[in-house]
């Protein structure tokens, strides 16, 4: 039986300012700094601070791609980027990393799982989900979503109603049509909190880590 959050994942993030921007990634490893140097951050100018803070100092440098980074839980680190993208990093070989994106003025960006420097699995604003996403959606999903029986259909997972057709129209694909962003954001964030072992938490926005804030200004 698999933990639900404690809150909506949504509403405690949404409030600091990612209504209109979020991108964020976990990333396997348990050195932060060390994921911040195959980001290519420089150490030279980076803030220690909780999450209000950091969203303070992003918005009065107007920097881009300012990247709140810490230990997020064993083996894994978690990478937010203020109101910009969260760098590449590469893992090396089979190093995992779910990335997650959304902008108000696109809509649902995407969700990817990449192991190395491969992608392993997509779920993008096609509404295609594919690689190895929808066994862990099947694995992690319980009480989010139930897998449809008919494993060759696709899951149903709230936010995504099941499609009957996949997008190219041919029948019995894995298309999960997105109904709400917030939703779909619910889903998702909660997903990946159970496969990397914690939730988003009030705890985690309080904690000190790194803001690397040395981006090209816009």
């Amino acid at each position: 039986m698999y933990d639900n959050p404690a809150e909506s994942q949504w509403d405690i993030l949404a409030p600091y300012g990612f209504q209109d921007s979020l991108q964020i990634d976990w990333i396997e490893g348990e050195d932060p700094e060390e994921i911040a140097v195959r980001m290519g951050l420089d150490p030279a100018s980076r803030a220690h601070c909780d999450l209000g803070d950091a969203v303070a100092i992003a918005h009065e440098f107007r920097l881009k791609d300012n990247i709140w980074i810490g230990r997020h839980s064993p083996g894994w680190i978690c990478a937010l980027g203020m109101f910009g993208t969260v760098p590449y990093v590469d893992l090396g070989q089979g190093g995992r990393r779910f990335t997650l994106s959304y902008h108000t003025e696109y809509g649902f960006g995407g969700f990817a799982l990449w192991k190395g420097d491969e992608l392993a699995g997509e779920f993008g604003s096609d509404a295609v989900v594919d690689g190895e996403l929808p066994a862990l959606f099947e694995r992690h999903g319980s009480g989010l979503g139930v897998p449809f029986s008919e494993s060759s259909r696709g899951f149903e997972i709230p936010g995504f109603p099941l499609g009957m057709e996949s997008n190219d129209g041919s029948p019995g694909g894995r298309g999960l049509w997105p109904r709400n962003e917030v939703e779909n954001l619910e889903v998702l964030l909660s997903v990946v909190g159970r496969i990397v072992g914690r939730f988003i938490d009030r705890a985690m926005l309080s904690e000190t880590r790194t803001l690397y804030f040395n981006q090209e200004v816009i």
